[in-house]
């Protein structure tokens, strides 16, 4: 049942709704149906158009990166260079997609940012690592938010993050007080909203000056 609504909201065009569907199960089947899916969007990769299907890409990719966490940080290392491409190939067939942006902005910010235990892990994985800058994690981010700004307080967290990452504290207060200042519908509306108030908060931002200005493009 749960997946057919999922597959409704992706006839409908509200493909990122259908990943909220997906998550909002208990633990066991959220999983048990993360495999489902993924092995359904590898049988449309297999009957793919020559000009390409964008879904099926972006939702490979997305899929496959939870499975990988399913089964542990060595496994999601192991496809972290075909969640990449598929990304990359998403975009390629559809380069307006905001949400594809901020994933694969995400992607370049996660090995960025990377643990020293989990580069460790990475080397006995790859003989040549996946590796990123915070520079590159922020065209993309930075790309999405032109597409559609103020689409996602995820999207404009990150920036923050990563503008806090270079040493650009005012840049990254603009985006920490537009991504609290964003509505909060779900779980992750939430959890951004919090952890951008915290960042305010730690930097001294009063709560009255956390709604004083907007930061769009």
């Amino acid at each position: 049942m749960i997946v057919r609504e999922a597959d409704a909201l992706y006839d409908n065009y509200l493909i990122d709704n259908a990943y909220s569907i997906l998550k909002s199960k208990n633990k066991a089947d959220r999983e048990a149906l993360m495999y489902e899916a993924l092995a359904v969007v590898q049988k449309a990769l297999e009957k793919e158009p020559k000009d390409g299907c964008f879904g099926a890409h972006k939702w490979y990719a997305i899929l496959l990166d939870y499975v990988g966490e399913i089964e542990g940080n060595k496994s999601r290392l192991q496809k972290s260079y075909k969640v990449k491409e598929h990304l990359e190939r998403a975009l390629q067939i559809c380069s307006s997609d905001a949400t594809t942006w901020h994933i694969l902005g995400m992607w370049h910010f996660s090995f960025a940012d990377m643990s020293y235990t989990t580069r460790l892990v990475a080397k006995a994985v790859f003989a040549t690592p996946p590796s990123s800058t915070y520079d590159q994690a922020l065209h993309y981010f930075l790309k999405a938010e032109e597409i559609s700004p103020g689409f996602y307080s995820t999207n404009m967290y990150y920036i923050g993050e990563v503008y806090e990452k270079m040493g650009n504290r005012d840049e990254a207060m603009k985006y920490y007080k537009d991504a609290f200042k964003m509505p909060v519908v779900t779980a992750d509306d939430q959890s951004i909203h919090q952890k951008a108030h915290e960042k305010l908060r730690k930097a001294g931002v009063k709560d009255t000056q956390m709604v004083s200005e907007k930061h769009y493009f």
